[in-house]
């Protein structure tokens, strides 16, 4: 691995965050943001670190890498999702409204089924919260708060989209 190189250390924060390795995840990132603090893909740091925050269930924290990385890029609509489900988590019910709203006019058809089968298996362990602090399963009957489709609708979208509806 190349240790002067950002985008090997976004990349590695991506997989480490999905696989469930926060330390090393936000330890990549910080090294991928120090190696090029103005770089055009800091939201590959920040997006991944959110993720890490949000799979360790400190939910309060997560939001606002994903508010930076939103900053960071605009454009990439999968980070306004995730922010949306990490404010659901939070609570600032206004706030996720506001940012589901924000998706919804860059990618007015989105869904989150779809969006969900093209990321699975990976995204649904990220999304879905069991009460046991080492549980992964999807369908676990212990689950204490669905992140994802339902609590998207509910929480952020419930007047604006039917998540029922699939593109």
């Amino acid at each position: 691995m190349n240790g002067s190189c950002a985008t090997t250390f976004y990349f590695g924060a991506y997989i480490h965050a999905l696989s469930g390795d926060a330390a090393i995840a936000e330890d990549f990132a910080g090294k991928a943001l120090r190696l090029s603090p103005l770089d055009p893909f800091s939201f590959f740091a920040l997006y991944p670190t959110g993720i890490a925050r949000f799979r360790e269930r400190r939910f309060d924290e997560a939001p606002a890498y994903y508010s930076k990385a939103v900053q960071a890029n605009p454009r990439f609509s999968p980070l306004y999702m995730f922010h949306t489900s990490a404010l659901a988590q939070a609570g600032p019910e206004e706030e996720a409204r506001s940012v589901a709203g924000r998706l919804l006019a860059l990618e007015p058809n989105f869904r989150v089924q779809p969006f969900m089968a093209a990321f699975s298996p990976f995204l649904l362990r990220t999304l879905l919260i069991c009460s046991r602090p080492d549980c992964v399963r999807p369908a676990c009957p212990n689950r204490r708060r669905r992140v994802g489709r339902r609590a998207f609708r509910g929480a952020a979208l419930e007047a604006v989209v039917s998540f029922g509806e699939t593109t």
